[in-house]
């Protein structure tokens, strides 16, 4: 039992002293109150206190570790990329990494023929052929580019020769890959990481006993919802029928804190319930009770939330070969500008009839193959940053993977697998024209960084995603934001002490900083005070006078900028320039619409 010395000298410690000077002021303490004749030799220079301040200063260590550690437990605090992504998997939020652009396609061929001859020089273009860019950005065709199809056609005759163009083609950024794995014995949860970087997606995966593996978002989840061509024995509208099919063959993939791209298999065999779509209810009954009931047992009852689990979280990869397909690319630096996709770097073709005509008339219609864009290839983004990580996980959670709220829309929007692109901003109301439609607004990125509108493709997959967690009520209007260019002038009054020239360009760069648009949101004020406090903030600055922001429209000054038009002196109030949610703001060209003044 301790003594009642032994225990003030316990209470005496003090356990809240973490940092350097306070351990070593704790320390000197403990050794003149508890030995006051043993040491007595407290000066900076003597040994005793060398050690003293050796072993505080592996206590500042040992702390600072502890707090780092637990710092990174969780989402709020944690600044290391690695344990940021493996927090915010926890709370059921997957990283998105890059995601891909999306360019429309005109396609022209010029046949030296005419009449009857052109038909024999068709061809269809097929799909998966790879266009490119003269710097290299792959692209690759989605649907196949039929000549002989009358849709969406234009044709031309120019004496000999027949022109015919195809217009409103896609074509999606990326590089398809490949890759073969040796699986041997069978081993619960089989984990295959591909070799490539920047992943978009697993296009397919297949086994060389002739098995198709799918991809699910956990591995429980044994059910798929799956497009079947409709014969149209029931309705001549309705292209594919949607079904609910098994799949015992699953993986899930996860990327971690370097993009890079793992897939995991199942956990064992196959058993009866994973082939069995319906299965067996008595299977699934609940187990008895005596609660409540005079003759001691309950009617059994069915587990509703059993019926369609799995035992087995899917079947394990066995004595076979996987081939698994996948994507490649994505990034900001995938939307390309207009008229920049013009080669073929890899193009596959069948012609549509079999004819007599020579390999030479054949090939000449081939070499006369041209590709463009005519319109810019948005949707490309880079991987999330590391506080984008942090809102959309917590949001996520808050969602428990349905939308319930407007908030909701916004973070599953955001939420949307790279493969089918990415707006830079979202913003979510309810639609004025519908009592149960939601209007979810969406913006794009160009290449130099400007805002530019989404294409329809990525409106149409943004749709079709969000229709999968949305209640059954609600209607989806998909739109894009109007862009507000703007001109921002200032003047400012600069102390005689310093640099004129360096202060105002100080304050330029402070603005371009301010206005990067980054830092903006849809429906997001400006406000005049701030844009003065922010200037003030600059050394050499007295006083900021005569802020004025103008709306940029169309063609200015040889550059371009956005048609829409905004009133500036509508929506000032209060030195507060305001916009609607459906509205952004953007100073497009820094370098040439934030103008500085000195004012003597």
């Amino acid at each position: 039992m301790a003594t009642q010395s032994e225990l003030k000298r316990i209470a005496d410690i003090k356990y809240i002293a973490r940092d350097f000077d306070t351990l070593v002021t704790v320390l000197k303490n403990h050794l003149k109150y508890q030995f006051p004749d043993s040491y007595k030799d407290f000066s900076d220079t003597s040994s005793g206190i060398a050690f003293l301040e050796l072993v505080a200063y592996v206590g500042d260590i040992l702390n600072f570790y502890i707090d780092k550690q637990f710092n990174e437990l969780f989402l709020s605090t944690a600044q290391e990329r690695k344990n940021l992504v493996a927090v915010a998997k926890n709370l059921g939020y997957q990283i998105r990494g890059k995601s891909a652009s999306n360019a429309q396609l005109n396609a022209t061929v010029t046949y030296p023929a005419t009449g009857s001859d052109t038909a024999n020089l068709e061809f269809v273009v097929l799909k998966g052929s790879q266009v490119t860019t003269s710097n290299g950005v792959k692209f690759e065709i989605v649907n196949d580019i039929d000549f002989s199809s009358t849709s969406n056609r234009t044709v031309s005759v120019n004496g000999a020769n027949t022109t015919v163009s195809i217009t409103g083609n896609t074509a999606v950024n990326g590089e398809t890959k490949q890759i073969l794995v040796d699986v041997q014995d069978p081993v619960s949860f089989y984990k295959i990481t591909l070799p490539d970087q920047d992943v978009l997606e697993i296009t397919s995966v297949t086994s060389s006993d002739s098995n198709t593996w799918y991809q699910v978002d956990y591995l429980a989840q044994e059910n798929q919802y799956h497009g079947v061509q409709n014969d149209y024995s029931t309705s001549s509208s309705v292209p594919f029928i949607l079904t609910l099919r098994k799949v015992p063959r699953r993986f899930i993939i996860e990327k971690n804190e370097n993009n890079i791209t793992t897939l995991t298999f199942g956990s064992g065999t196959i058993s009866t319930s994973d082939d069995d779509f319906i299965p067996n209810p008595s299977d699934f009954l609940l187990p008895y009770t005596i609660r409540g009931i005079e003759d001691g047992f309950t009617i059994p009852d069915i587990d509703p939330e059993n019926f369609l689990n799995t035992g087995t979280l899917g079947a394990a990869p066995n004595h076979t070969t996987m081939t698994i397909k996948y994507r490649t690319g994505g990034g900001l630096a995938s939307n390309v500008a207009s008229n920049a996709i013009q080669y073929f770097s890899n193009l596959q073709y069948r012609f549509v009839i079999s004819t007599s005509l020579s390999a030479s008339q054949r090939n000449r219609a081939i070499s006369s193959l041209s590709i463009k864009n005519p319109y810019p290839a948005i949707g490309g983004q880079d991987e999330e940053t590391n506080e984008e990580i942090r809102q959309y996980a917590s949001k996520s959670f808050a969602a428990q993977n349905r939308v319930v709220t407007i908030q909701d829309y916004i973070v599953r929007s955001m939420t949307m697998p790279s493969q089918f692109g990415a707006p830079f901003r979202v913003q979510a109301r309810r639609d004025f024209n519908s009592d149960f439609g939601i209007q979810i607004i969406v913006i794009g990125r160009a290449l130099d960084g400007t805002l530019c509108k989404t294409q329809d493709q990525l409106k149409i997959n943004l749709g079709n995603y969000l229709s999968k967690f949305k209640p059954i009520s609600d209607s989806l209007n998909i739109t894009d934001a109007n862009i507000i260019n703007l001109r921002v002038s200032f003047g400012i009054v600069v102390n005689t002490a310093y640099n004129r020239d360096l202060v105002l360009g100080n304050c330029l760069i402070m603005l371009k900083d301010y206005f990067k648009i980054d830092n903006w949101q849809m429906g997001e004020s400006i406000v005049l005070s701030d844009i003065s406090s922010e200037l003030m903030r600059i050394q050499g600055v007295m006083s900021v006078t005569n802020i004025g922001i103008d709306n940029l429209v169309d063609i200015f000054n040889g550059n371009t900028y956005s048609s829409y038009n905004f009133s500036i002196a509508g929506h000032m109030k209060n030195n507060i320039l305001t916009c609607d949610q459906d509205e952004i703001f953007e100073v497009k060209y820094p370098d040439l619409d934030l103008i500085g003044g000195i004012v003597s």
